[in-house]
């Protein structure tokens, strides 16, 4: 049913048993698997998150080196010099572009450092 052209309708044809479910649970169960593969997306991106999350910033980390964030939040960074992305993203004034931005950074530093 996750289909566009696949419903209840045709999948009773199918299976004459699923006409007998009572009709809240059909349109549920139509809800449902119309939405599942968006639901799914938004699960890992909340397990990447939650990964993300956990990365450490490094206590010497530059941040007057990544000139693609603008100078306030620069200085948020560099004044709070939060341990990790989740300390960091918690900051007033961070934003998710920000957030990416370091994240991009960070794991270029780590593999800079990993090739060196």
């Amino acid at each position: 049913m996750a289909h566009p052209e696949i419903d209840l309708a045709r999948l009773v044809a199918i299976w004459p048993e699923l006409g007998n479910l009572p009709g809240a649970t059909a349109r549920q169960l139509e809800v449902d698997a119309r939405y599942a593969a968006y639901v799914r997306r938004q699960d890992e991106d909340v397990l990447a998150l939650r990964r993300d999350e956990a990365i450490t910033i490094p206590a010497d980390f530059d941040y007057a080196a990544m000139p693609s964030l603008s100078a306030e939040v620069r200085q948020k960074l560099a004044r709070h010099r939060p341990s990790t992305i989740a300390q960091a993203a918690r900051l007033e004034g961070m934003t998710p572009a920000a957030i990416l931005v370091l994240l991009g950074h960070l794991k270029a530093a780590s593999a800079a450092r990993k090739s060196a």
